[in-house]
């Protein structure tokens, strides 16, 4: 990244891995999932501060609900679809 011409780094997060969000939304199960979320996001908030005088910029994306194997079948939006709402941005 440093050597490169796109100081870009990107992660992918959800909104389970919000304390704020999970309080009010009363999110009890899925706590190993969650955990790691608020990880990723503790992590790239780091890294954004560490890399911000370098130009590096660090995005945590929490792109909703998309439709996977292990989703459910009512979510309609693809993860392909949702990438390129995301990037058109």
């Amino acid at each position: 990244v440093r050597k490169g011409s796109k100081k870009l780094i990107s992660f992918i997060s959800s909104s389970i891995g919000s304390t704020t969000f999970v309080f009010n939304a009363g999110h009890p199960s899925g706590v190993e999932y969650g955990v790691s979320k608020a990880a990723l996001n503790m992590i790239a908030t780091k890294y954004a501060i560490a890399l911000k005088d370098e130009g590096i910029i660090v995005l945590i994306v929490s792109p909703g609900l998309v439709k996977t194997m292990q989703g459910r079948k009512c979510v309609l939006i693809s993860v392909v679809e949702k990438v390129l709402l995301i990037i058109s941005c």
